[in-house]
């Protein structure tokens, strides 16, 4: 189990390091890594447990289940959480001028802050697509690979359904926790705006 936990430590750290690289505005300092760490760690943790969980692996730590499941489920809170933690940022500078207006009014951080967090958490756009066209539309890789293997097609949509709300599940936790814990560093307890929380802009 240790080398198990070795392997998907790596995977996290390295999913981490490219949260962080993802940042048109990151935060200053340790906060940029460890907001989009943080986040993504426990939603990936959370969801990638109650999979192995549900799948009934024996032992708990078996390769097979644990790094497939571990990685796909990481890959996806990855891509939420830097999407979000990005678009909340970025939008930051660009409505600050009507989000200190709400503030001036007497709106609180979570009032002014709403429609930004809204819309940096459309990142979950693309897996709610993907949910609701899936068998549909199209049929997920996973459950192609399973039934071009010989499995049941049945059998294939029961684990392509497992999967499916384990990422939405795991995504849709990461981008709702990176967002608000930028939130609260981007903002003080008088509710104010504190951009100089945020580093300069880098260049794609």
């Amino acid at each position: 189990p240790w080398l198990i936990g070795a392997v998907v430590l790596f995977m996290g750290v390295s999913a981490a390091i490219e949260i962080n690289a993802r940042q048109q505005r990151r935060l200053r300092g340790a906060w940029s890594f460890g907001i989009g760490a943080g986040t993504a760690t426990l939603a990936a943790v959370l969801a990638a447990s109650l999979g192995v969980s549900l799948l009934g692996a024996q032992p708990w730590w078996e390769p097979h289940v644990v790094i497939p499941m571990a990685g796909i489920v990481l890959g996806n809170v990855m891509n939420g959480v830097s999407v979000t933690l990005n678009a909340f940022t970025s939008g930051l500078t660009r409505e600050r001028a009507a989000i200190e207006a709400q503030l001036e009014l007497g709106a609180t951080r979570l009032q002014a802050l709403s429609g930004l967090l809204q819309s940096a958490i459309k990142s979950m756009i693309p897996i709610i697509n993907q949910m609701s066209a899936a068998g549909i539309i199209t049929l997920p890789g996973m459950m192609t690979g399973q039934i071009l293997a010989g499995m049941l097609p049945l059998e294939a949509a029961k684990y392509q359904i497992l999967v499916l709300l384990l990422l939405a599940g795991g995504a849709g936790l990461g981008a709702i926790g990176a967002a608000y814990a930028a939130l609260w560093r981007v903002t003080d307890e008088r509710d104010r705006l504190r951009l100089d929380r945020l580093a300069p802009h880098q260049p794609e």
